[in-house]
């Protein structure tokens, strides 16, 4: 009978909301509510196996939110604290944000410098398994949840990848994740300042204006700001962000609600002079949602800077959580977040759906349902299938650290890049020489990068990353050109 719960409760559901004719909706709720009662006692007295009727009515509430969409859930005292802890940049885990599409979790973005990071998942990876079991179905919570844990216990995951015919797995150790707001922020060439946003923790806007004015002390007169692979977080966050770069009084994000109803509108309050004017550019890509698409979209909006990068994720929806009793919450998708120009940044899932919109000082034509498009579209460079492999396996991490704990050297020679080879080899006897040739360039830059961070920890990990980094290096080369915030735009038409 257990099987059958929950085709019954979504007939019940949709029975209570759409009731047949000479039924009112009332009517329809109220029967429903009497069926329900009905099939909990017997499923608690007569179905074959003893089952907490609270545990399947929970699990049925839980699907009925999921499939209104895959942000409504139900949260379990558990799981709404591990969404408070979540906010403040602090939790055990692998390092990864997650979304549903196509009825399985899938990677929003790695947190870079996290295990799921080195391990190389990509924005847009499926995760149809977790320790074997399937998770078709799972919502963020229990995918969340599940993979969250202690520091030093292992998670094993199947991943299903775009271009790959099978799915591979991948065993991913849990660490501590300490992730802040700020991973780097450096002066980058001639007055060029660079600072990277991993997320939208409670204290991004504190240490973005220290960080601000610690660059425009040393000669920084032009940005660029980095939200690649940063998934988001708090809205207030993208708003007093945004705020910096805007002059006062300007619109930078409002939410509706069902029937157009405009809940709030959040504008710029502050008058920041210097930050207002310098010339800016923002780096997203697949893994930018929520937040960093509120900002990048209101930076794009009104015409402030250039956007170069790769399409964001898409993510626009608000949710609303709503206390139930003993200690659960309702998490529901209450609103669409909708950026200056009037355009929705929330990913519809046809091209029809996308209406055309303008910027607000150039008229440029933007979309909506499509999160933010770049007004440089730069592909990321992909390493080659053979050093994905070699990295899912964590060997350049690994090998990294012991050979830096030994030598406490950073410099990748063709001697470092044979080391690696033989440790590789005497790990995987079949492992071929040619292949190890074709991808030695990928392979030194791997090495580079992660000894890097074994030198110097993350900022050293960001600065090496940057050295290889063709979407910076675009940015740069539009900055070097520019004097005034609206020289970007100029060299933009050149493009």
């Amino acid at each position: 009978m257990k099987k059958y719960f929950v085709p019954i409760f979504l007939f019940m559901l949709f029975f209570a909301l759409y009731p047949p004719k000479g039924f009112t909706q009332k009517d329809g709720i109220e029967i429903k509510y009497r069926i329900l009662t009905r099939v909990l006692k017997y499923i608690r007295d007569y179905y074959v196996q003893e089952e907490n009727p609270s545990e399947v009515l929970e699990k049925g509430i839980d699907l009925m939110l999921h499939n209104l969409d895959p942000y409504s859930d139900l949260l379990t005292p558990k799981e709404w604290r591990e969404l408070q802890i979540s906010t403040k940049g602090r939790f055990g885990g692998i390092g990864i944000q997650v979304d549903v599409r196509e009825g399985y979790p899938t990677v929003i973005s790695p947190l870079e410098g996290t295990p799921a990071y080195r391990a190389g998942l990509i924005p847009g990876d499926q995760i149809i398994e977790v320790e074997g079991e399937s998770t078709k179905g799972w919502t963020i919570e229990k995918t969340v949840n599940t993979l969250r844990g202690d520091q030093g216990t292992k998670v094993k995951i199947k991943i299903q990848r775009a271009g790959l015919e099978e799915p591979f797995e991948v065993e991913i150790t849990r660490e501590i994740i300490d992730i802040k707001p700020i991973a780097l922020a450096k002066i980058v060439g001639d007055g060029i300042g660079y600072v990277k946003i991993t997320n939208f923790s409670e204290d991004l806007n504190a240490e973005l204006l220290n960080a601000l004015d610690s660059l425009k002390n040393k000669g920084m007169k032009k940005l660029i700001i980095d939200l690649r692979y940063s998934p988001g977080g708090l809205l207030n966050q993208a708003v007093e962000v945004a705020d910096i770069f805007l002059e006062k009084d300007k619109e930078i994000v409002f939410t509706k609600a069902r029937g157009d109803v405009i809940l709030e509108k959040y504008k710029a309050i502050e008058d920041n002079g210097f930050y207002e004017k310098i010339p800016l550019v923002v780096l997203v890509n697949k893994g930018s949602a929520s937040a960093s698409e509120i900002l990048a979209g209101a930076i794009q909006d009104w015409d402030r800077g250039i956007i170069i990068g790769d399409t964001s994720f898409g993510k626009g929806s608000v949710q609303r959580v709503f206390p139930l009793d003993a200690g659960y919450k309702l998490k529901l998708t209450t609103a669409l977040y909708y950026i200056p120009s009037g355009r929705s940044i929330h990913r519809k899932d046809k091209d029809k759906d996308r209406e055309k919109f303008r910027t607000l000082r150039l008229k440029r034509e933007v979309l909506s349902g499509i999160g933010v498009i770049p007004d440089i579209v730069v592909k990321e460079e992909r390493i080659s299938s053979f050093v994905a492999g070699l990295r899912q396996k964590n060997y350049f991490f690994s090998f990294s650290a012991e050979y830096y704990n030994r030598t406490k050297s950073t410099e990748v020679t063709d001697e470092v890049f044979e080391k690696f080879y033989e440790y590789v080899r005497a790990k995987e006897k079949d492992v071929k020489r040619d292949d190890f040739e074709k991808a030695k360039d990928d392979i030194k830059t791997l090495l580079d990068i992660e000894l890097a961070e074994k030198a110097m920890g993350v900022k050293g990990q960001y600065a090496a990353l940057l050295e290889y980094d063709n979407i910076f290096k675009k940015a740069v080369e539009i900055l070097e050109k520019s004097e005034k915030k609206e020289d970007v735009f100029s060299l933009l038409k050149k493009e």
